[in-house]
């Protein structure tokens, strides 16, 4: 049996303004020679910090908590952009075949425009990662009840803006033709921005209403465009890291008041172990989504689900 290195980061950043419970909890790990199993590249590996009996003095508990936490802001940052990139390239696969029509001039036009913005997304120095580690400060050190409003007010705004590069592109050759600053232009580039479905759905989110980004009259769409963004996927991420994702992806662009939860972009670094391990856990929700996925998949549950229901 071992610990998740994951686990460890998270138990110091729970604990960072309690030095006896953290003192309590490393000699725990320590007395029982307990492995931490490292998953973070060397540079960032706090296995050893972990089982350092040097926690003890105040300055060195300062130092590794705050290095803890600047660890895991910048781990859930750097997901937080994975995510909103899959979303974005998912959401692209679903709005080509609602409008199948498009010749390939405008499709590659299109596609280049949502590359160059999914690149902004996921630079490390670029303003999307810098308003992600604002609103991470914010929860850890001011108020925890944001989070989850900005996250997927960020998310929103960039759906917005992707759905209308999308809608700009298509009307393109119209646009095209006429003065960037006449009221003809802005007028069709609000109809724009505003006629789509998904544009619809985003006003109502706006409007604090609920509603579907994708509406179910287009659930073949939805679906086709996961079946080749998990077809993609195989090989290149774990199949519990990507059925995961692929589970939260669907739930926020189908159903009507899913919100992303900043637990849901942590927790799916834990999942992408699960395929060669045992994984035991208090959490409900990551074990419900684990079991769930082991349904899908028609595998037997693993120990966990014993494990969990006999506590």
């Amino acid at each position: 049996m071992f610990i998740s290195e994951l686990t460890v980061l998270d138990m110091l950043v729970k604990y960072s303004s309690d030095q006896n419970k953290l003192i309590a909890a490393t000699n725990y790990i320590a007395e029982n020679r307990i492995k931490v199993h490292q998953i973070l590249p060397d540079e960032d590996t706090i296995a050893i910090k972990a089982n350092d009996p040097r926690v003890v003095t105040i300055e060195y508990f300062n130092s590794i908590t705050a290095d803890a936490m600047a660890l895991k802001m910048r781990i859930e940052a750097e997901f937080a952009t994975f995510w909103f990139g899959s979303i974005s390239g998912l959401l692209l696969m679903i709005l080509f075949r609602l409008n199948r029509d498009m010749t390939d001039e405008i499709k590659i036009a299109v596609a280049a425009q949502f590359q160059m913005i999914t690149t902004t997304l996921n630079s490390r120095d670029g303003e999307f990662q810098k308003e992600i580690m604002d609103a991470l400060r914010n929860f850890y050190y001011h108020d925890q009840r944001r989070f989850k409003q900005q996250l997927n007010s960020f998310l929103l705004e960039v759906v917005e803006a992707l759905n209308t590069v999308f809608e700009d592109g298509k009307h393109g050759v119209v646009l095209a033709q006429l003065p960037s600053d006449s009221v003809e232009y802005e007028k069709l580039l609000r109809r724009i921005a505003e006629d789509s479905a998904v544009a619809k759905s985003i006003k109502k989110k706006k409007q604090g209403r609920k509603a579907a980004l994708i509406p179910k009259q287009y659930a073949s769409e939805l679906a086709g465009a996961f079946a080749s963004f998990e077809a993609n996927s195989i090989g290149k991420m774990d199949k519990y890291l990507l059925a995961y994702s692929s589970r939260v992806f669907r739930k926020y662009l189908s159903e009507k008041d899913y919100r992303i939860r900043k637990n849901d972009i942590f927790d799916s670094i834990l999942t992408e172990y699960c395929s060669d391990y045992i994984v035991l856990t208090f959490d409900k929700a990551l074990f419900a989504t684990i079991r769930s996925i082991d349904v899908l998949h028609e595998q037997e549950y693993s120990k966990l689900s014993v494990w969990l229901t006999s506590r």
